[in-house]
């Protein structure tokens, strides 16, 4: 909360002057600015109940409401808007207090759980670790920045070189595209108290074998994610206004942005609960740095299209290091060989596909639109899983209990 203070003060003194008034677009910025405060406590105030639920092993519940209900609710917002059942401003504020939900709602549930509470820690109990825990919160800190950076300054650099109208569509653009890192996101909650189990006992042995099962398992299913969006992104760009066109590439890039880490795993947070967790946040650092320099070089060549292509090579590097890191002070196997075949099928499947054509079944366009992607998914996905099975491929995924035996 003291953060957030400081922050509150930081914006209001140095906001209107050197960041909303040299952006194109900048009265209807400085107009509706009052919610990016809001917005920033909402985010706060979820990652510090969302740390909690980690910690007492219900790490899925900041997932389920962050990753599902609150996409479930900005839908339904963009479709109240689009049919004009609310205005611009509504929908501005409800957005805002859409934001609000996930921290309201896994706090409500430790609450009566009994896993938080709002009386003030003793510190004879944590006195002696004040030094290290200072230390290690530092980097926490460090690389929170760094990430917030990494997913927030490429929409800040596009409203300043384009302006909100190429932010507005790179944004429900993003959106499609971030969908392939839901699985990614809940695995790596779920795996922490495994891992750090793991590293405590110093089992490596089995640590390798999950590390290399959840590579295989987050590919597969970032490629089922992947598959339906990419196949049937004309369809869905076509039920919405012309200008989202442009917005096709911005999906390609970042969902593969996405892909490509789930080439690491578990890597990130084996990493982050070792000895070497402060490399994660020298990479983050780069990472953030990069995407500033890129961003730099390629929104003015390509629009926002260049602004998702410099996700994509910071992220690729990110993901490189990483590797690099588990290869070389874990020993672990890093290049996986079913990879490659669910790679290869994947590609062939979406090459294939394209030549479906789109079918006139009725004279209306939206159900036209959804008997077509339905068409499109059944047929791809039949493939895809059936080349998978015959693969042997999908039993390479179960993770059995034999792999941690407590």
């Amino acid at each position: 909360m003291l953060g957030f203070a400081v922050l509150s003060i930081i914006f209001y003194l140095i906001a209107d002057k050197w960041l909303i008034e040299r952006m194109p677009d900048s009265e209807i910025l400085r107009e509706y600015s009052i919610l990016i405060l809001p917005l920033t406590f909402f985010t706060l105030s979820f990652l510090i109940v969302d740390t909690f639920a980690s910690s007492t092993l219900k790490a899925t519940l900041g997932s389920f409401y962050k990753e599902l209900v609150m996409r479930i609710v900005i839908t339904a917002l963009i479709a109240l808007f689009y049919f004009e059942l609310i205005d611009f401003e509504k929908f501005l504020w409800l957005y805002v207090l859409n934001f609000a939900i996930p921290a309201m709602a896994v706090y409500i549930h430790l609450y009566y759980k009994g896993d938080i509470s709002l009386k003030l820690p003793s510190l004879k109990i944590y006195r002696p670790h004040m030094k290290s825990m200072a230390s290690i919160g530092l980097f926490f800190i460090l690389n929170g920045l760094s990430n917030s950076i990494a997913i927030y300054i490429d929409k800040l650099m596009i409203t300043y070189y384009i302006g909100l109208r190429g932010t507005g569509v790179y944004s429900i653009a993003n959106f499609i595209g971030t969908i392939v890192r839901i699985p990614r996101l809940a695995m790596g909650k779920i795996s922490t108290p495994i891992i750090a189990q793991a590293i405590k006992d110093e089992d490596y042995g089995s640590l390798q074998k999950f590390f290399r099962l959840s590579v295989i398992s987050q590919v597969l299913v970032g490629f089922l994610i992947f598959i339906p969006i990419w196949i049937n992104i004309d369809i869905f760009l076509s039920l919405l206004p012309p200008s989202y066109a442009e917005g096709k590439w911005v999906v390609f890039f970042i969902s593969l942005s996405f892909l490509v880490t789930c080439f690491l795993g578990i890597g990130t947070q084996i990493i982050q609960l070792s000895s070497y967790y402060k490399l994660i946040t020298y990479f983050n650092l780069i990472m953030g740095l990069a995407i500033v320099l890129l961003n730099i070089v390629f929104i003015p060549l390509w629009g926002i299209v260049g602004a998702a292509f410099a996700t994509l090579i910071s992220k690729s590097v990110l993901v490189i290091l990483f590797l690099y890191v588990i290869r070389k002070n874990f020993k672990f196997v890093i290049f996986i060989k079913e990879n490659y075949s669910i790679v290869l099928i994947s590609t062939l499947i979406i090459v294939g596909t394209s030549f479906i054509p789109v079918f006139q079944i009725l004279n209306h366009n939206i159900i036209n639109s959804i008997a077509n992607i339905l068409i499109r998914t059944i047929v791809a996905l039949s493939i895809w899983a059936y080349s998978m099975k015959l693969l042997g491929i999908f039993n390479q995924t179960e993770l059995k209990t034999s792999i941690f035996k407590r």
